[in-house]
């Protein structure tokens, strides 16, 4: 490992340290002070959760599947809906999960994920992947659908950094053999998991 990539594995590590460290002030206040920090269990503090929706992307289909707003994928072509937040401080992205649902009872999505990621003063197009494809079966006919990106696509998530621009690429590949959804997949949002 290169000492510059040691030296953001360190970074990451007195991030989340700090941030624990908060998080125990926090609580100790809330509770008097009464506790022996000794005997606190870190892992039980609560994960924060952010929800992003997505935006059209050329000829994609905005409209409702169910009750709630999506951005439809349609089966046949290629089609991307795009994703776009700033990561907050004191936080590190532990997954993001695309929720999607197909009318379809059976068959496999091919999705596509790519993550672009910059800050003031770093270029407009840096992108943390490649985004590999991959496939994913539906659980069924209008079931919402959560796909983690962890392990996913080379998806790269640890190296996300607080006050970046992220931009996220989801492309379903509806034209490709592996693609055997015979419907639109409709795109709600991701679920985007901290701790």
């Amino acid at each position: 490992m290169s000492e510059f990539l040691m030296q953001q594995e360190i970074d990451k590590l007195k991030e989340q340290i700090t941030l624990y460290q908060r998080r125990f002030k926090d609580f100790e206040l809330h509770n008097h002070g009464g506790i022996d920090s000794s005997f606190v269990d870190f892992s039980s503090f609560r994960k924060q959760i952010e929800w992003v929706f997505p935006s059209t992307s050329g000829t994609n289909v905005v409209g409702t599947v169910g009750n709630h707003a999506t951005i439809n994928l349609i089966d046949g072509v290629s089609r991307t809906a795009i994703l776009s937040w700033m990561k907050p401080p004191l936080l590190l992205v532990d997954n993001i999960e695309l929720v999607w649902s197909s009318s379809a009872a059976s068959g496999n999505a091919r999705f596509q994920i790519e993550i672009n990621a910059g800050q003031k003063g770093t270029a407009n197009d840096i992108r943390i992947t490649a985004g590999t494809a991959f496939e994913v079966a539906t659980i069924g006919a209008n079931l919402l659908n959560y796909t983690s990106f962890k392990d996913k696509g080379d998806t790269n998530l640890s190296s996300l950094v607080p006050g970046d621009i992220v931009s996220i690429f989801v492309t379903r590949q509806g034209a490709h053999a592996n693609d055997t959804l015979s419907a639109s997949v409709g795109i709600y949002g991701v679920k985007i998991t901290y701790i």
